[in-house]
């Protein structure tokens, strides 16, 4: 967010595979782009997913396919 020079507006508790994690999203350009991050520590490996987006395209159908596409594989 620092190198955006973001605006946090929310951090919330996300789980993959009952695993806990953080979804942090912030405004950033002047509240023109929406940045939306999960974060999640696994087995000693940190995993990070992130979408850009507008602002109205929060929370849409494409957004939560993309985030559930991902498979962690031991």
């Amino acid at each position: 967010m620092e190198s955006v020079n973001g605006e946090l507006i929310s951090i919330n508790d996300v789980f993959y595979n009952n695993i806990p994690g953080k979804e942090y999203k912030c405004y950033f350009s002047k509240g023109e782009f929406l940045m939306v991050y999960r974060v999640f520590y696994i087995d000693d490996f940190l995993y990070s997913l992130g979408v850009l987006t507008y602002p109205n395209k929060d929370k849409n159908r494409e957004m939560s396919d993309f985030f559930n596409s991902f498979r962690i594989v031991k």
